[in-house]
């Protein structure tokens, strides 16, 4: 996963909480997430960081 997004990726939760991509990787190995479902509300993408 860790190759397939950008140095810069960050995670923004709904609840506004924004993780960058190395706290929100590694917070998915340790299997601290237990999400259910997700729905796609919206996507950002920054064209400066590819």
């Amino acid at each position: 996963m860790s190759e397939l997004l950008s140095g810069g990726f960050t995670r923004t939760h709904m609840t506004g909480r924004v993780r960058p991509k190395a706290a929100w990787l590694s917070r998915m190995r340790e299997g601290r997430f237990g999400c259910h479902s997700t729905d796609g509300e919206s996507v950002a993408l920054d064209p400066t960081t590819w």
